[in-house]
């Protein structure tokens, strides 16, 4: 079903010296209905995309997205106004996806339909294991905001931005702590 706005039109009709309302309704893009697989396919979408990550499988990680994916790190404390340049592209993607050596966890998955496909939003909790202390410990938090697509390979990514915890300008810092 198609959402729709309601315009209220203003029609002066000069000739006559009248003034008349109108009503016009605009139609927008409805959401997509999701299926049970299509939330399936999302969640194993966000999985590969930590193994991957961590496990530096720079081709399984770069198939994830789209042709013209784009992720967007985010930036540490007093970083705000740091250039947040998009890793963009196949190839960039690749190199994106071969240093590995994370842990990266994601939870909370929260999936809303739009007309072109999903929009994501999850925690991320990322593990340092490099340092071989036991347990080993977070080095970052944060929220990651997503675009996805269904393409002819399934859900992939369109877009994802990194919201770091400590990020300055993250809209997702609670009411009490702006």
């Amino acid at each position: 079903m198609a959402r729709s706005t309601w315009i209220v039109a203003l029609s002066l009709s000069l000739g006559v010296g009248g003034v008349s309302w109108g009503f016009a309704q605009q139609q927008q893009p409805a959401a997509r209905t999701l299926t049970p697989q299509d939330y399936l396919e999302i969640q194993q979408l966000y999985a590969r995309y930590a193994f991957y990550l961590d496990t530096a499988n720079a081709a399984g990680f770069a198939a994830l997205w789209t042709a013209d994916g784009e992720f967007v790190a985010g930036r540490p404390a007093g970083q705000a106004q740091a250039v947040r340049t998009p890793i963009k592209g196949a190839e960039a993607l690749t190199r994106m996806g071969s240093v590995g050596g994370w842990r990266h966890f994601n939870s909370n998955l929260i999936i809303t339909p739009t007309a072109e496909g999903a929009d994501g939003l999850c925690y991320l909790a990322r593990f340092n294991p490099r340092n071989n202390a036991a347990p080993a410990p977070i080095d970052e938090t944060g929220i990651y905001k997503d675009t996805l697509v269904r393409t002819a390979d399934g859900w992939r990514f369109k877009k994802r931005i990194s919201w770091r915890d400590d990020d300055d300008i993250t809209p997702f810092r609670a009411a009490s702590q702006r």
